[in-house]
């Protein structure tokens, strides 16, 4: 059995298109766990009627979506990935070209920041930054 802390994972997203620019802040609980030298948040997004699982190691950082929306995203600086990202409406195929990760690991909590370009057949769609602050509830 996995030891398991609850939490409250604290998210502040932006993403700007162009000249549009969109922020949203969410407050979620969920489970903090290690796995295989990671940490792992799981948590229920009742916005986006997903269970989310970030994978955390001090480089890398693994966001699975499940739910309403299927995804599997890795972020790592200076890389990119490709994805498929399964809605409702059909499967979509992106792009994910990470500029920046900073993860912070803590006994009593953890912080991760991602910068990342998003990409759908060769086209910019946004740039995103997203910053996740993960604290026993």
């Amino acid at each position: 059995m996995i030891n398991s802390v609850d939490v409250n994972v604290n998210m502040h997203a932006s993403q700007s298109m162009g000249t549009q620019r969109e922020a949203q802040d969410r407050v979620c609980m969920g489970k903090w766990y290690e796995r295989n030298d990671a940490q792992v948040v799981k948590y229920k997004d009742d916005e986006s009627d997903t269970i989310d699982t970030i994978e955390i190691t001090p480089r890398r950082v693994r966001l699975r979506r499940s739910g309403s929306v299927t995804s599997e995203m890795e972020f790592a600086a200076g890389e990119s990935h490709i994805f498929d990202m399964v809605t409702p409406l059909g499967t979509f195929t992106f792009l994910v070209s990470t500029k920046r990760v900073a993860v912070g690991i803590y006994d009593d909590h953890l912080t991760v920041e991602l910068a990342y370009d998003l990409y759908s057949d060769g086209a910019l769609v946004s740039h995103n930054h997203v910053d996740y602050d993960i604290k026993p509830d």
